[in-house]
């Protein structure tokens, strides 16, 4: 995170930002704070008054809307998400009341008292076994997943929030709630296109090299299912494109990919010979290329120089499931006229990590300590 983008997120932090209609926000200046710097958006694109912006740089004050934009956004997907609590979790008794608060390291929580089974409970919408609060826990998901490390997330939560969580509470968060969203994503029937493009890239995670093979649909950019393996070989691309073909209904036409004849042999291992797939090497430039896939591998790449905590082929692998459930489901794409690509391929609306969870957890899945 570059030090313009640390100053942004303290903008915000402070509430030093005010929404101002049609697109524009008044920013408070950091070094003369009497004074305020407009952004406006215009065809899409933020614009700053400030000199920073006048040089051709992105300024802290667009990074601050960007950064309010979404944690707005994150908070209105979890409301939205909330019910009334009319029922006793112990008896289904309407009898309840509220019965004051409980203070714990996430804030208040209420408090209830069933008249029927005279059994005191806290509000139900937490998660199972956390005494933090879901939108907290929904924050950090959010925030890690957009790029901020474990401690610039437990900073974040410290300086916006006052409450002090460890970046190794954090991580057991990524890892219990991930691997719930995640079974439950994987378990929806995926409709794809015609077109698929494979790709691999190496990771560099603590002196040691990882092979990271992702398969994208063409024209949804939907990242239909992803592999990591410590070798290149006809195997590990054949489990690529048989793990694909399980999750979706419709198998493509056409695979796309770079000169790798792994791809070739695999294809004739995974697939059904009365349901063939044409593999086609997509060139540099042309109408069919696999920059797609090539611009996914950058994007996985920034973020992993971020993500520190990486020392084995586990922690890898929970690092791109999240990936994997924010690109898909919640991270808007601007190729895709700001949809995201469930949105695209008909699963999902867009939606947010605290929603998921519930739905997850109303479907019966579990992740790691039976959360």
């Amino acid at each position: 995170m570059s030090r313009r983008e640390i100053k942004a997120l303290q903008i915000v932090a402070k509430k030093g930002i005010y929404e101002m209609g049609n697109g524009m926000f008044k920013v408070a200046s950091q070094s003369k704070p009497s004074q305020y710097h407009v952004v406006r958006t215009i065809d899409g694109k933020r614009l700053c008054d400030c000199a920073d912006f006048a040089k051709g740089k992105k300024c802290k004050h667009i990074y601050a809307a960007t950064y309010y934009l979404m944690l707005k956004d994150l908070t209105l997907g979890i409301s939205c998400n909330e019910e009334n609590i009319d029922t006793c979790p112990n008896c289904n008794s309407r009898q309840i009341v509220k019965s004051g608060y409980r203070h714990n390291k996430s804030g208040l929580v209420q408090r209830y008292y069933c008249k029927s089974c005279k059994k005191s409970f806290r509000d139900p919408r937490g998660f199972k076994w956390s005494r933090y609060n879901p939108h907290i826990i929904a924050t950090a998901l959010d925030l890690y997943c957009r790029g901020l490390s474990l401690r610039e997330v437990a900073d974040h939560l410290k300086s916006t929030y006052k409450i002090a969580v460890s970046y190794g509470t954090i991580y057991m968060w990524i890892k219990r709630y991930v691997e719930l969203v995640h079974k439950y994503t994987t378990s929806l029937t995926k409709r794809t296109y015609e077109r698929w493009c494979a790709d691999e890239t190496v990771l560099r995670i603590k002196s040691r090299d990882l092979l990271l093979w992702t398969l994208l649909d063409y024209e949804s950019r939907l990242l239909i299912a992803h592999r990591i393996s410590t070798t290149k070989n006809t195997k590990e691309a054949a489990s690529l494109i048989k793990k694909g073909l399980q999750s979706t209904s419709s198998p493509p036409l056409e695979l796309v990919s770079d000169g790798n004849p792994a791809y070739s042999k695999a294809l004739k291992n995974a697939i059904k010979p009365s349901t063939p797939i044409i593999h086609v090497v997509g060139p540099l430039a042309g109408p069919i290329t696999n920059n797609r896939s090539e611009r996914l591998n950058q994007t996985v790449k920034r973020r992993v120089r971020k993500a520190i905590h990486f020392n084995s082929k586990e922690g890898a692998e929970s690092f791109m499931k999240a990936f994997e459930v924010f690109y898909n489901f919640i991270r808007p794409h601007q190729a895709l006229e700001n949809y995201t690509p469930a949105e695209k391929a008909g699963i999902m609306e867009k939606t947010s990590w605290h929603r998921l969870i519930k739905m997850a957890k109303s479907k019966g899945m579990r992740g790691n300590n039976n959360s």
